[in-house]
């Protein structure tokens, strides 16, 4: 009997033990759960007191956007070659009857556009041809499609008898062009 006794009191002991476990983890989980249903109640609270989001900040979001990569995609996101715009610059000289003689170049320099900074590489072209092919030739270096990263910075027509100037004369002339090679870095 008292090895009974002795398991029936270390069973007791145990299932207190149990108990007081579980009574424990209980009271807790009951704490916690009071925690999340206050803190649920305060955050629907501060929801309904929220004002409503202006209707046209997404579509005015949007317009901001897509100017900024028109932008950016302007002033150097495009990655093509210095050798590949100068190409298709000679390319184009030709098609519009412009002798294109071999361009000079310096060093990259690095310029800031708002709060980015760029690369531009500056060169330098010297043509001769007609005033009108000069113009048309001019006008597809600015077109945006054709050379999204090339900004036309000077032209310089010269020639030795101005009063003879016709349309079909040939006038000469020196080009500097900045071709946009990419970001250096932002602020």
């Amino acid at each position: 009997m008292p090895r009974t006794r002795i398991m029936i009191i270390a069973l007791t002991i145990c299932l207190v033990i149990l108990f007081s476990y579980l009574l424990t983890d209980y009271v807790k989980q009951t704490q916690l759960q009071n925690q999340l249903t206050a803190q649920t109640r305060q955050s629907r609270q501060l929801l309904v007191e929220m004002p409503l989001a202006d209707p046209t900040l997404t579509q005015r979001y949007e317009e901001s956007h897509k100017a900024n990569q028109d932008v950016r995609n302007t002033l150097g996101g495009q990655t093509v070659s210095t050798t590949d715009v100068i190409d298709r610059i000679l390319q184009n000289a030709e098609e519009s009857h412009v002798s294109a003689v071999p361009f000079t170049s310096d060093a990259l320099q690095e310029k800031p556009v708002g709060n980015l900074s760029y690369l531009f590489q500056p060169l330098e072209l010297s043509i001769t041809g007609t005033l009108p092919d000069i113009l048309s030739f001019l006008g597809k270096l600015e077109n945006p499609s054709l050379y999204p990263s090339l900004l036309v910075t000077r032209l310089a027509i010269s020639n030795a008898n101005p009063s003879a100037v016709s349309q079909t004369a040939p006038v000469t002339g020196t080009l500097s062009l900045s071709l946009v090679s990419g970001k250096a870095g932002a602020d």
